[in-house]
């Protein structure tokens, strides 16, 4: 049967329900983006935060490593002739702070007389607890061309 042979009343409830259906969808295509954007919103926020708290807890420990860093300049600075001392000051600065993993003492090229470069890297062994102590000048790894 044809809809034009169809009652006026058929014809009207079945418009209705075509323009229902229409505003049905798009009112559910308007949730379904609203929705995605406020879970977006929210996914963003709750990163933002996170990274914030991220970010002071790595700025607390870098802090604590800088003044650990800072109130030992004063050692180095005054035995910087003596090897043997520069390496007991970073073996106890890596073995007592359960932050530091490894320290270096780097000095200038041809600060002193009898070598042209010197540079001290001692880090700590987790597996063993144990300190150990190398040499990095002279050993093709160029400190004092590397941007620190």
């Amino acid at each position: 049967m044809k809809l034009a042979s169809k009652s006026l009343s058929t014809r009207i409830s079945l418009n209705v329900l075509f323009i229902v259906s229409v505003l049905f969808i798009i009112s559910i295509a308007v949730v379904a983006v609203s929705s995605h954007k406020l879970i977006a919103d929210e996914a963003n926020k709750s990163a933002q935060h996170l990274l914030d708290a991220t970010s002071a807890e790595l700025e607390k420990t870098l802090k604590e490593v800088e003044f650990t860093t800072n109130s030992m300049s004063w050692l180095v600075r005054e035995h910087l002739d003596d090897s043997a001392y520069l390496c007991r000051i970073i073996s106890q600065m890596t073995k007592e702070n359960a932050t530091i993993i490894g320290s270096a003492v780097a000095l200038r090229p041809g600060y002193l007389k009898d070598r042209q470069h010197y540079m001290l890297y001692g880090y700590r062994d987790a597996d063993h607890d144990t300190c150990f102590i190398n040499q990095l000048a002279g050993t093709g790894y160029d400190y004092a061309g590397m941007e620190w």
